[in-house]
């Protein structure tokens, strides 16, 4: 989950209602077996389970009902929200949690290539730049490429690898006193490949946004003065 599931984990533990109710409306009255109603059940400790029915919206408020063994609640909407909407709100799409300002250098690989880049005046955003470690001068197609790895973002989780993926290259990524791993990854299609990652942060097979991290692919030879390199 992302930084969004971090405030649902806070609003479910525990969960609060706003008031229970008594009421003889039916369950179409109340939302129970329409289009925003379902069940959400919450696992605990020991494996116990805890199975909601979430109904709908009350008039006006915007806040839920919920029923739980026989009881009608009341609950704010904003805790039922990112739930209905989780594959939108919660997945963390991100391949490593630093900010660009906060990277303070990168280590890309690639067949038997390494390539070390130190940003410089990271502070100030306007004056910040990426070098050669160890140079003081600015390496603008190695900035360039970066901006697009800095932008490759998780399409899906994948449950069952394919086993034909082969390495394309991957990159360390150091900053605020943590060092983050990626492995990219890509099909064997031999035209328009599907990419992958295999992350320290994402813990697991990630699936890429593919026309993001097809272009961070295809350029990758400028980080090593186009050389075309055979990983």
């Amino acid at each position: 989950g992302n930084e969004a599931s971090e405030d649902l984990w806070e609003g479910f533990s525990p969960l609060i209602a706003i008031r229970t109710l008594t009421t003889t409306s039916s369950d179409e009255v109340l939302g129970f077996g329409g289009d925003k109603s379902g069940t959400l059940t919450v696992v605990q400790d020991g494996d116990a389970q805890l199975s909601i029915e979430v109904g709908g919206e009350t008039y006006g408020s915007k806040d839920r009902y919920l029923r739980y063994n026989g009881t009608l609640y009341l609950v704010d909407d904003k805790h039922i929200r990112s739930v209905s909407s989780a594959k939108a709100r919660l997945v963390e799409r991100r391949v490593h949690p630093l900010a660009e300002k906060e990277i303070k250098r990168v280590t890309i690989r690639y067949g038997d290539q390494e390539a070390v880049l130190t940003q410089k005046n990271a502070d100030d955003r306007a004056a910040a730049y990426w070098a050669r470690d160890g140079e003081d001068e600015a390496d603008s197609a190695a900035g360039t490429w970066l901006g697009k790895l800095f932008r490759l973002k998780v399409q899906s989780y994948e449950e069952s690898p394919d086993p034909t993926l082969r390495p394309d290259f991957n990159v360390t990524v150091e900053g605020e006193g943590k060092t983050w791993t990626i492995e990219i990854l890509k099909s064997n299609a031999e035209s328009n490949p599907d990419y992958y990652a295999k992350s320290s942060f994402n813990q697991g097979l990630v699936k890429l946004t593919k026309s993001i991290a097809s272009d961070a692919s295809e350029d990758i030879t400028s980080i090593f003065n186009a050389v075309e390199i055979t990983p």
